[in-house]
């Protein structure tokens, strides 16, 4: 078996603290700690697709972004049955409440639910410890926009030259209730 790549907190050690099951099972998949061994399985998914893509990211770059050493980022492979489909990289804590740093599923995987059932888990872990999640997502991935603005986040703020001159981030907010759901707006 690899190794897992989260450094636990100290404080984060207990069953109920937020993201720290050993395992997380979805209705549409299960979310499980990243193993280096499927780093570079992930690393070669993400560089195939948006925003990937246009930031010319590399297989190498990625890859240290995974296996970089920081116990506030909680990283987990995305398995629909035995099959490798994503990841999904969370910032736990953060500013005002979670902050989803990625979120990536292979092509087969996208429009059946899966994202959709993975920001559900992240709102109900969240719910009893803040009242928002966060995320960004680039200004020219209009997909990944739509999949977020679809769910009931916020566009907050354009984050210009944030990884690429000439290119924006936008900073999104989801408000939640402290049972896991979005407040109405």
């Amino acid at each position: 078996m690899g190794m897992t790549i989260r450094v636990e907190l100290q404080d984060m050690k207990n069953d109920d603290a937020p993201f720290s099951a050993a395992s997380n099972v979805l209705s549409t998949c299960t979310l499980q700690p990243l193993q280096e061994s499927k780093v570079l399985p992930i690393a070669r998914l993400l560089i195939s697709s948006e925003p990937w893509l246009t930031l010319n990211s590399s297989v190498e770059g990625i890859k240290r972004y995974l296996l970089r050493s920081d116990p506030a980022l909680w990283r987990f492979a995305v398995y629909v049955g035995i099959d490798l489909a994503g990841v999904v990289c969370l910032r736990y804590p953060w500013l005002f409440g979670p902050y989803l740093e990625l979120i990536a599923l292979g092509l087969p995987y996208r429009r059946g639910g899966i994202g959709r059932d993975i920001i559900g888990w992240m709102e109900k872990e969240a719910a009893p410890v803040s009242s928002n999640i966060w995320t960004s997502v680039s200004s020219f991935n209009g997909p990944a926009r739509t999949f977020y603005l679809n769910l009931g986040f916020e566009e907050i703020a354009p984050l210009r030259n944030l990884i690429r001159e000439g290119l924006s981030e936008i900073l999104l907010r989801k408000t939640l209730t402290p049972e896991g759901g979005s407040n109405p707006k």
